[in-house]
């Protein structure tokens, strides 16, 4: 009895750091039980020595495969941008100041499709010592902006970010707070740098009708969001393992893998023709654009979620959808009126706002004048292979930032 009892606690014992191991490869949960289940099984029909032998092994072997891993300079190879080789939970990784070529955009990251038009580009990116991307540390700027991948500048060098057009192109000092994420995170993100860096400081929010409308998930953990939204148990104790470099190794391997499995049904991207030249198109994005109605009841809780900080908040930006600034253009949505597509993102915010009692400005309809009279020199407002505005699209926005916020201070 003794003996089977020195059995299953060694199985057991050695089943969970067998599991911890597991984790550094990133493997879906099914995988993942079957080769534990299968393991635990195998432990205990084996000699409790062989079991700590094998269990030992496999996390020698997990050590050789990290080694390998950096050594070969293959844990850098997976990524494509700086964005995701350097982000963290809530920030990316301090202190960082790389330059690095950028290949193409997000949407050819998400697509093997042949005719996505790339743009190659050149990413300076730099961090503070908080994670965010400032060229200054944060002195009491009058204002901290806060948002998401839009903000933080995802495939922008540094020079061309919207707090870096405002502070060289109109002398306005700001802090830049962005990290892609949705409305809930920002609002952590603002309570965050008021407890731990300034209790005083002032936020223009920017809310981006792609993410932070997408399936109508405002705030994971309320009614609008289902179970499945959420996540599993295991991919929320996964999340613990993202800042290693073998697990996002792994992980991102896989993603690449379901893209190039992606059946022509489960296209994400749609690349539309126009006057704009070929142009790539998130899918869902597309349908949260086209979206006829929307739940009554996001305004209230955006209006709860912010209500505690809406001393704070100075200001709230519109960042429309790619898909809403140029299907205007587009060949398929020719002779489409501007006004002709539901607005219900921007309403919804805008109701929210006005009971909030707080500013808010839809920066749609500038982006659209913007993209218009930059056709005749063959410029856009977005990259034509990503979901992001360029350098042209983000000095629209801080002409109308400076406008509504700092021209009559």
């Amino acid at each position: 009895m003794k003996k089977v009892a020195t059995q299953v606690g060694v199985v057991l014992v050695c089943v969970a750091g067998v599991s911890l191991v597991l984790m550094f490869f990133a493997l879906s949960f099914p995988v993942f039980a079957v080769l534990l289940g299968g393991l635990a099984v195998f432990f205990l029909f084996i000699d409790p020595r062989h079991v700590v032998l094998v269990s030992l092994s496999l996390g020698v072997a997990t050590l050789l495969v990290a080694g390998g891993l950096r050594v070969t300079g293959l844990q850098d190879s997976v990524y494509y941008r700086p964005d995701e080789k350097y982000a963290g939970d809530n920030a990316y990784a301090a202190g960082v100041d790389v330059t690095m070529p950028q290949p193409h955009g997000d949407l050819r990251a998400l697509s093997t499709r042949e005719d996505i038009p790339a743009e190659p580009r050149v990413v300076a990116f730099h961090t503070d010592n908080h994670g965010f991307r400032n060229e200054r540390s944060y002195q009491g700027q009058p204002f901290v902006f806060v948002g998401d991948s839009f903000v933080a500048g995802t495939g922008i060098t540094q020079p061309d970010l919207l707090t870096e057009q405002l502070y060289v192109t109109y002398g306005e000092d700001v802090y830049n707070l962005g990290y892609p994420g949705k409305i809930v995170d920002y609002v952590a993100r603002m309570r965050a740098f008021k407890q731990e860096v300034d209790a005083d400081a002032r936020f223009i929010l920017f809310i981006f009708e792609g993410n932070d409308f997408w399936k109508g998930d405002l705030f994971p953990g309320s009614h609008a969001v289902s179970p499945d939204e959420q996540g599993t148990r295991y991919e929320q104790f996964a999340k613990r393992f993202h800042g290693f470099r073998m697990y996002r190794y792994f992980f991102l391997m896989q993603q690449r893998l379901k893209v190039a499995r992606r059946q022509p049904q489960r296209e994400r991207v749609a690349v539309l023709q126009g006057a704009a030249g070929p142009m790539a198109f998130l899918t869902g994005s597309m349908q949260v654009v086209r979206r006829d109605s929307l739940l009554a009841h996001m305004a209230t809780e955006i209006e709860g979620h912010l209500r505690p900080l809406q001393p704070d908040i100075a200001h709230i930006f519109f960042i429309p959808a790619k898909y809403r600034v140029y299907h205007h253009l587009l060949d398929n949505d020719a002779g489409v009126a501007l006004d002709s597509l539901p607005h219900f993102q921007w309403e919804l915010l805008k109701t929210a706002s006005n009971r909030l009692s707080i500013p808010a400005t839809d920066l749609t309809p500038s982006l659209i004048a913007a993209s218009d009279s930059l056709l005749a020199e063959g410029k856009h407002t977005f990259w034509r292979d990503d979901t992001h505005w360029n350098a042209d699209g983000i000095a629209v926005a801080a002409e109308v930032v400076w406008r509504e916020v700092f021209s009559g201070k």
